[in-house]
């Protein structure tokens, strides 16, 4: 199958650890589309959305500290958006973890996580991506 979030060129940052973390995202959220896709039951599923979560949370912990360091002018509002993501993701888990739930509704998240997560480096992470390299 194909994959369900391709990574193109216009989510290059030129700052290769932020990349490369988004690039495992991405990988992420294809793993997800794919158990869903091939039926992979609820714990199956759960456990690729706990690691998503978990990794999201690693790299926007990995990110605040540099955004710290270099003073950058939106890291509050950025923060917030990633903390608004972090409940987003929590919440779905905790009603994958106490129910069944229909493959439509995690491949509506998953689509729903996909786009919030280009749109977000497209935008919030390009520009701190610039600040970065204005920086080095």
């Amino acid at each position: 199958m194909a994959d369900w979030i391709s990574w193109t060129s216009d989510l290059t940052l030129n700052v290769p650890k932020i990349d490369e973390q988004h690039r495992e995202l991405i990988r992420q959220f294809n793993d997800l589309g794919e158990a869903v896709w091939d039926g992979k039951g609820r714990e199956a599923i759960g456990d690729i959305l706990r690691f998503l979560a978990d990794y999201t949370v690693k790299h926007f912990r990995d990110r605040e500290p540099l955004m710290d360091t270099l003073s950058y002018p939106n890291s509050d509002a950025h923060m917030k958006v990633h903390a608004a993501l972090i409940e987003e993701v929590s919440e779905f888990i905790r009603k994958v973890e106490v129910g069944s739930v229909e493959s439509q509704l995690v491949i509506s998240v998953v689509d729903r996580l996909g786009q919030w997560t280009r749109q977000h480096i497209r935008l919030e992470d390009k520009a701190l991506g610039q600040y970065v390299l204005s920086k080095e």
